[in-house]
């Protein structure tokens, strides 16, 4: 299910970056850890992600 979910969300993520402005995405932790969490997505697709706490 998460796996499904994160492959969709960072679709949606690389589609709204190809847009001007600044992006703030926040997620559950579970999107964010593991194979086919949406941090791993968006850098495989070249984007550059950072947790802010």
């Amino acid at each position: 299910m998460l796996a499904d979910r994160n492959a969709r969300w960072a679709s949606v993520i690389v589609r709204r970056m190809a847009r001007p402005g600044r992006v703030f995405v926040a997620v559950g932790a579970g999107h964010l850890v593991g194979p086919g969490s949406v941090v791993e997505l968006l850098r495989k697709r070249g984007l550059k992600v950072e947790r802010v706490e």
